[in-house]
């Protein structure tokens, strides 16, 4: 529930309860965030099912740039009403209709927000973990599709249950808003563009993604500056003003001096202390394997993958983990395009996505109770080559016997 493909949910389900206006109760907030968190529940349960039954890794299809830039396109569509830019409205009759039944039902737009909630649980969390690929595993070996799609089914309730308490605070802070009321459609047209950049960082570079990072802190100050109708101190609008500026001149800096480095904070210079070769296609994946006289540590890498990325911030560039894998052949498996060979070495290996590592020895055999599957931090990762460390001294000592 508390990783980061659950986080930009957060603003999404509460600029939908904030939009629904001030007179939503705390009932309707509560039905309209366990819509929400159904609807994403039920989008995991048959994702499941769909890729057991058809051995496709429908995820990837769903993070293509092509539907990543319309989806962020879509948030910033929605931001930019939000920050007052124009006004989006429906056609006059189906506007009237929908106010009709909607006062007839008296529980806000239930089939909008059942939507977004189907697709944050699909293109937003995208995250393939060590739950997912067991409860996917278990459909795709046992046949019980009917269990198989409840244990989605309630993993995807446990991740919306933190979704449920905001969203239903969000009806008790409408209440007491009031003026603020400019202010707080404000700040999620902010956030709503947060999501936006958070997503487009998946398909664009390091130095893009800084970019954008900094024109939205931009967009923030021109906000701030010259919006007449939020209830904010004129001296709190300049201190932040003058931080953001601050921000921005940084992050330009940044971007011109610094090579590697995280997109949001680009003047701050990310180490490379390791380095992986890169590869598109298996057939060099396991040339590379094989003419190497070290254990290979196969990265499984794709842009989309958030998670891949935390790894390479987080996790490859500690001292302690970098000085282990100076010791390995290390190869990063690129299959943000998916291919005739990517795909057959996911269907032989069973995965079902990245991010996923794999050791194998240079003969090409994996090891296969070596294997790492979604994030893992500094720490973990320790222990587990630990545990690696230890099956490689029996091997070597069973070779040299």
């Amino acid at each position: 529930a508390f990783t980061p493909c659950v986080f930009p949910m957060i603003p999404i389900l509460t600029g939908l309860i904030v939009g629904q206006g001030s007179k939503v109760s705390s009932k309707q907030a509560f039905m309209l965030s366990l819509t929400y968190v159904v609807s994403m529940a039920f989008a995991y349960s048959m994702l499941g099912i769909i890729v057991a039954l058809s051995g496709a890794n429908i995820q990837a299809s769903l993070q293509s740039p092509l539907v990543i830039y319309t989806f962020a396109a879509l948030f910033i569509i929605l931001s930019l009403g939000m920050l007052g830019a124009f006004s989006i409205e429906m056609p006059s009759k189906v506007k009237n209709f929908l106010i009709i039944k909607s006062n007839e039902a008296k529980a806000g737009n239930y089939f909008g927000v059942g939507i977004m909630g189907i697709l944050s649980a699909l293109i937003v969390g995208p995250c393939v973990t060590a739950p997912l690929i067991g409860a996917l595993i278990y459909i795709a070996s046992s046949g019980d599709i009917l269990l198989g799609g409840l244990a989605l089914f309630a993993m995807g309730i446990g991740m919306g249950t933190p979704l449920l308490v905001l969203g239903t605070s969000a009806s008790k802070l409408m209440t007491k808003i009031g003026v603020y009321l400019p202010l707080i459609n404000k700040l999620f047209g902010v956030l709503f563009l947060v999501v936006a950049v958070w997503l487009l960082e998946r398909v664009t570079s390091i130095q893009v993604s800084a970019l954008l990072w900094t024109l939205l802190a931009l967009v923030t100050v021109y906000m701030l500056l010259n919006s007449k109708d939020i209830a904010m101190n004129m001296r709190l609008r300049t201190l932040t003003s003058l931080i953001l500026s601050f921000y921005i001149i940084l992050q330009i800096v940044g971007i011109n001096i610094n090579n590697h480095f995280n997109p949001s904070v680009s003047f701050i210079e990310v180490k490379q202390n390791i380095q992986f070769k890169t590869v598109f296609e298996s057939e060099k994946l396991f040339q590379e394997i094989k003419n190497s006289e070290k254990y290979t540590m196969v990265d499984l890498y794709a842009d989309w993958c958030v998670a891949c990325k935390e790894l390479e911030k987080y996790t490859f560039t500690d001292s302690n983990v970098s000085e282990i894998l100076t010791t390995l052949n290390l190869v990063k498996f690129d299959i943000t395009k998916t291919s005739e060979g990517s795909s057959k070495f996911l269907k032989d290996f069973k995965l079902f996505g990245p991010p996923v590592i794999m050791f194998f020895d240079n003969n090409g055999n994996e090891l296969r109770q070596s294997r790492i599957v979604g994030f893992v931090d500094s720490e973990q990762f320790i222990q587990k080559y630990n545990q690696i460390n230890k099956r490689l001294s029996k091997i070597n000592s069973n070779k040299s016997l």
